[in-house]
Parts: C-alpha cells; sequence; structure tokens
C-alpha cells in the first residue's frame, strides 16, 4: 500500500481542483451555448435534407439518435432538439441535471436583481 504523503496530498488536491475547475467551464460554456439558442442568436449546425433537418456530423451526439427512433414529429423535431438542454449538456460531456441547475441559478440571481433595482 502507498503511504501519502504531503506531496502526494499537494499534488492530489491540484488535480481535483483542476476537474473542478473543468466542469465549471464545461457548464459555463454549455449555459453560454443554450443561451445563444434559446434566443436565436446561434443555430445548431446542420442541413435541411428531403425537407427534413438533420444535424451536422459534428452536432449529432447520442441524444439525437434517442430522437430518431422516437419518431420525427414534425420536419424541425431534430433542430428543436439540438438547442435543447439535453442536447447541449451531451455536447458537453455534462448532465442536464448540472446544465438546467445553474440555468436556474442564474435566472433567480437576475430575477433578485430586477427586484432590488431603485425605482426610478
Amino acid at each position: 500500500m502507498t503511504k501519502l504523503s504531503a506531496k502526494n496530498v499537494g499534488t492530489l488536491k491540484k488535480v481535483k481542483f483542476s476537474e473542478k475547475e473543468e466542469l465549471a467551464k464545461k457548464i459555463a460554456d454549455a449555459i453560454t451555448l443554450y443561451y445563444a439558442r434559446l434566443r436565436g442568436k446561434e443555430q445548431p449546425e446542420g442541413e435541411r435534407r428531403f425537407g427534413f433537418w438533420f444535424p451536422s456530423e459534428e452536432e449529432h451526439r447520442y441524444c439525437c439518435n434517442v430522437v430518431l427512433k422516437s419518431g420525427m414529429k414534425d420536419r424541425d423535431t431534430l433542430l428543436r432538439h439540438c438547442r435543447s438542454h439535453v442536447h447541449i449538456a451531451f455536447r458537453f460531456g455534462i448532465s442536464s441535471a448540472e446544465l438546467l441547475s445553474e440555468v436556474k441559478r442564474i435566472a433567480e440571481a437576475e430575477q433578485q436583481a430586477e427586484e432590488e433595482k431603485p425605482l426610478e
């Protein structure tokens, strides 16, 4: 069994901190993309084939296959899906719960800031 020295523990702490920083960056990038797509400022990469919208190879994720297998209700089913929090979470390798939790926290903070604004 390997003994943990002060040096090993310090390295371990740096790795854990680095992982937390990486996760925080992924969540921040996912939120930025989510809001951009929600507000129509950025569109998912893809094209129309036979009237139906399909994601590009780079845009496509496993979650898109689930949508395809469940049946496409209309021509833009995959386009709407690629704007969803589920798809964006898959793109960044985070859980949709983590993404939604942060989106909710931001919305609550914005609402609180709006309520605290002085009336002019």
